[in-house]
């Protein structure tokens, strides 16, 4: 059913993008988009010509002016289709605009956050000179320690020599004990045997001793005989027969004694 007077004004007035006008009459379309044409002409802002130029073409004819319906539908038609351009590069404008802000929103963020970041790099410079400050401090205590460590092992290298040293004089003094022991038992032997000696040569001294009071007691018999031979026949001293064998002192005693060598060698002999 063809749309009514009062349901084309209102559909023309609205600002429905979606209406097409496809329905009407081809008259009928170019007065529906000459009246949208009109209502968008007055929102846009736009220079003067281009404005003066298409509202030429919407607005009624004068009093004094004529022209043709053909002529007429052209020239709205026209300016509707002028309108509509417009319009959409006023989106497009908008849009752009719109982009643009948000493009500025976004640098702005991007600054903003190039501006954080180089606070950022500036904390992080710091803490690489710190960092870096921590590097050299550690270096240096590690060259302090390795100087340190060659003073340990130079130390322990000369305790290692001094041990060495220790240990081999106590091996000479092992040496020399195991032949102090070994001299010490050769001496005791030694001894030993020397005791045996002066045991024996106790014994002769014993006998030398006994056979020294016998001759002395006959050397006393015997200095009696010769004082009583001194006082003559007027003055005998009568010796008894058991004192005059005991002046028969008989043949000399000889004694010898035995001495053993510590070489090995055969004993000898001593008068």
């Amino acid at each position: 059913m063809y749309p009514t007077v009062h349901e084309f004004k209102a559909r023309s007035d609205q600002a429905d993008p979606e209406e097409t006008f496809e329905d009407l009459h081809r008259s009928d379309l170019v007065l529906a988009a000459g009246r949208v044409a009109c209502r968008k002409l007055r929102q846009l802002d736009l220079d003067p010509y281009p404005t003066s130029l298409l509202r030429r073409g919407l607005d009624k004819l004068g009093d004094d002016e004529c022209a043709g319906v053909e002529y007429l539908s052209g020239m709205e038609y026209s300016a509707a289709v002028g309108v509509t351009i417009m319009d959409v590069v006023a989106d497009l404008n908008e849009q752009l605009i719109g982009n643009d802000r948000a493009a500025e929103v976004a640098v702005e963020g991007l600054m903003m956050r190039v501006t954080d970041m180089e606070a950022d790099m500036d904390v992080c410079f710091e803490r690489f000179d710190m960092v870096g400050e921590d590097l050299t401090d550690t270096f240096h205590r590690l060259r302090d320690q390795e100087d340190k460590m060659e003073g340990v092992e130079q130390y322990l290298a000369d305790t290692k020599r001094d041990i060495a040293m220790l240990i081999h004089d106590q091996e000479q003094i092992v040496d020399q004990v195991d032949f102090l022991t070994e001299e010490r038992r050769r001496l005791e032997g030694k001894v030993a045997r020397l005791t045996t000696d002066l045991n024996h040569l106790a014994l002769a001294w014993f006998d030398q001793e006994a056979e020294y009071q016998r001759m002395r007691g006959q050397v006393d018999m015997l200095m009696a005989f010769q004082v009583a031979m001194q006082h003559g026949p007027g003055n005998p001293i009568e010796v008894e027969d058991d004192a005059a064998n005991e002046l028969n002192l008989g043949p000399p005693v000889e004694v010898l004694i035995e001495i053993q060598e510590d070489d090995g060698a055969p004993p000898r002999y001593v008068e």
